[in-house]
């Protein structure tokens, strides 16, 4: 269920298919819903007739999570019957109703460039023109794009760029999520979880380490200059003059 709200959130949406019996069909056409609005059906699709079974593709684009339990919600889906039909031509099926969202007949599309080095650069030239330091964080760096972002698009970017560190040294999808959460709750007077996955985005610590290779080099931080010890004196003269002893004995024959 995790993987699917994921896709949902960075792609869009998921295809999915629905199994019913013929007469959860009925219903299902029929539009007759629980009094929330939302379809519902505790059939066992392991235990329908094959031969009778009714497969009903759809597309899936959001949830509902219960606040009070764990697995209470449902899908947010649309068929291709048109806006006459459900709510505009969407609808609400509860979770693990009419065997929806089962990995055998769950699809995402992704479309992306095969060559990693081409996405890698891909992600570095969207990224550059929005980061900048953080003046009131020493360390850390702001990631504000012009136009609203999904924390986990964010997060997978940088999940792409940890690709070229070594596995050692490589942060965990999860981690990364982690990090940029606990760096931005409690910043700009974000108190709850949601104010905190809305741009911009602070990065500070090893998360940040990942962007640094995309910073010019004028907003990155410039080191002190190395201080050079001074030469030291040679420790035999260059020409060295001639003993005394023997300019003595030169002026002697000289005179002689």
């Amino acid at each position: 269920m995790a993987k699917v709200k994921e896709q949902i959130m960075l792609t869009g949406g998921v295809l999915a298919s629905m199994a019913m019996s013929p007469k959860a069909f009925a219903s299902f056409v029929a539009n007759k819903t629980a009094a929330n609005g939302i379809f519902t059906t505790t059939e066992d699709a392991r235990r329908l007739n094959p031969a009778t079974t009714t497969m009903h593709a759809v597309f899936c684009y959001g949830w509902w999570d219960s606040p009070s339990a764990l697995d209470d919600g449902y899908w947010i889906c649309k068929n291709s019957w048109g806006p006459g039909w459900g709510l505009g031509g969407s609808f609400r099926v509860a979770y693990d109703s009419a065997y929806i969202m089962q990995p055998d007949y769950t699809f995402a599309l992704e479309f992306n460039k095969a060559n990693i080095t081409q996405r890698l650069e891909d992600i570095r030239q969207r990224l550059k023109p929005h980061l900048s330091y953080d003046s009131s964080a020493a360390g850390c760096v702001l990631h504000a794009p012009r136009q609203p972002q999904r924390l986990l698009e964010f997060v997978q970017d940088l999940s792409i760029l940890s690709s070229t560190l070594s596995m050692a040294t490589r942060p965990r999808k999860a981690d990364i999520l982690a990090d940029v959460l606990a760096f931005n709750l409690g910043w700009m007077h974000r108190l709850q979880l949601s104010a905190a996955t809305r741009v911009p985005f602070r990065l500070c610590g090893r998360t940040k380490r990942l962007l640094y290779d995309i910073l010019s080099p004028t907003m990155r931080p410039s080191p002190s200059p190395a201080v050079l010890p001074s030469p030291l004196p040679p420790t035999t003269p260059a020409s060295p003059s001639p003993p005394p002893a023997a300019f003595k004995l030169l002026t002697i024959i000289t005179c002689g």
